[in-house]
């Protein structure tokens, strides 16, 4: 008996905390000639050793196992332990596996802009990063090849990179760019576990003006859970929603207000951006640098809470055979409709075998990212009869023969005989034995046919074979 074993996996984006993945599945190999014989229960582990493998930082984290590290509990049963995964390296029969993927973090910079233009240099006032670490990631001056006051994405400025005066990123390549200096300081500064956003901005405004109070929005950046979000852009208690700059001493915060559009009741994926805001403060004037935003991220498809579920084994019957009942869950959640499913050809999705379709969040919807489902084609378990004929005759004095059989087809229980149209008997594939296909006789008497062995070539179906 062949059994086709299947590893786990999990793909996850880095969030701080330790993921693994343990266990592994057992099913009868799509080849396999004793099907009826197959218990899964039986099938484990050799002496219970532990399955798991996992990690904490980003990375690709794998656990092999060879066939000897299996056992089926069967004196009685012969089990050979094959790859369920064809893709795996050879001698590899499973295969556990954690890919931790990098979070992706988006940063708004803000500088003032400087009076001396010619230097280009600007005072990093803050580097606000999507709530995943610290806010001043970047701090000391910025470098760029504009002084004009703007938003300007970070993919398209040249520059060096200083923190406390020290070089930490700079251009080596033509194609260098503010961008890629941060990502480089990041890596420099062991921070592997992020990438950063080509959505990044530096924020270039006017220094500040006697008595002037700067109000600078900031963006709250949260995963879609299905959970209703707000963004109270008329509030500072948390200190997420503004940045607040005044350049007077005296200056007290509690005396400072806001009024804006509300931002509320907010659900799908997407950026909300506060509106109307306006600020007072006695005796000195307000300036909006920024709005506010409130950004739900589209959540990635491999997160924990997504499952995909449906028909993953079919028997072979010689016709196209796919799962068109899979369901993607988001915790208790139905949310298949936001996806998309591609299938293998029909043409290719007959025969037995290892089949996957591919899961694809729409670009419209709450999700990113594809998955995949597995399904197995199995041999079709048939018994098939043969019946050498059976004639009665009157004696004649003359030799008397019978010759031939007929072949009936049944299901794997031996007693319901297969219709017509679902036969998959193949007439060319049955080899009958080379002789004792006819019987004669002259005299009274019962002459036996022994018709041998016969066999069947179809690596489609497993037969058994009776003769009768």
């Amino acid at each position: 008996m062949t059994i086709a074993v299947t590893g786990n996996s999990r793909n996850v984006e880095y969030d701080g905390y330790y993921k693994e993945v343990s266990g592994v599945s057992f099913a009868i190999a799509a080849d396999s000639l004793n099907t009826k014989l197959f218990d899964a229960s039986r099938a484990g582990v050799a002496n219970n050793a532990d399955t798991s493998v996992g990690s904490t930082n980003v990375g690709i984290y794998v656990r092999n196992f060879v066939a000897s590290d299996f056992v089926y509990d069967d004196a009685n049963v012969s089990a050979e332990f094959v790859a369920g995964d064809t893709t795996l390296e050879e001698g590899i029969v499973a295969q556990n596996k954690v890919t931790i993927t990098k979070r992706l973090l988006t940063i708004n910079a803000t500088a003032y802009k400087q009076a001396d233009q010619s230097t280009l240099v600007h005072n990093i006032k803050s580097a606000e990063v999507d709530g995943s670490v610290a806010d001043q990631v970047i701090t000391g001056t910025i470098e760029t090849n504009s002084a004009e006051v703007g938003t300007y994405r970070l993919t398209n400025l040249k520059t060096t990179v200083k923190v406390d005066g020290t070089i930490i990123a700079q251009p080596e390549a033509d194609n260098d760019n503010l961008l890629t200096a941060i990502q480089k300081a990041f890596a420099d500064e062991g921070e592997a576990n992020y990438e950063i956003s080509n959505e990044s901005t530096l924020t270039i405004f006017e220094p500040p003006v006697a008595n002037t109070v700067y109000i600078t929005g900031r963006s709250k950046t949260i995963d879609y859970d299905g959970a209703s979000h707000s963004l109270d852009a008329t509030s500072f208690s948390d200190g997420k929603t503004y940045n607040v700059t005044a350049n007077f001493s005296d200056f007290d915060e509690s005396n400072l207000t806001v009024t804006s559009s509300t931002i509320s009741d907010k659900t799908d994926a997407g950026t909300y951006e506060a509106s109307n805001i306006a600020g007072t403060y006695s005796g000195a004037a307000v300036e909006v640098v920024n709005n506010p935003k409130l950004i739900i991220r589209q959540k990635s498809v491999l997160s924990d809470s997504i499952t995909a579920s449906g028909t993953s084994s079919f028997e072979y019957t010689g016709k196209t055979q796919k799962p068109t009942d899979i369901t993607v869950l988001d915790g208790n959640t139905d949310v298949t409709d936001q996806f998309d499913f591609e299938y293998v050809d029909d043409s290719l999705s007959i025969n037995p075998g290892n089949y996957t379709v591919t899961i694809t969040a729409k670009d419209s919807s709450n999700y990113s990212g594809s998955t995949t489902f597995a399904y197995t084609i199995t041999r079709a378990t048939r018994t098939v009869k043969i019946n050498g004929t059976h004639e009665t005759v009157t004696y004649n004095s003359m030799q008397q023969t019978a010759s031939g059989y007929t072949i009936t087809e049944y299901y794997a229980d031996g007693t319901t005989e297969v219709a017509q149209s679902d036969q998959l008997i193949v007439a060319d594939s049955i080899t009958p034995p080379s002789a004792n296909c006819t019987v004669s006789g002259t005299d009274v008497g019962v002459y036996v046919m022994g018709l041998g062995n016969f066999s069947y070539d179809n690596s489609n179906s497993a037969f058994i074979i009776i003769n009768n």
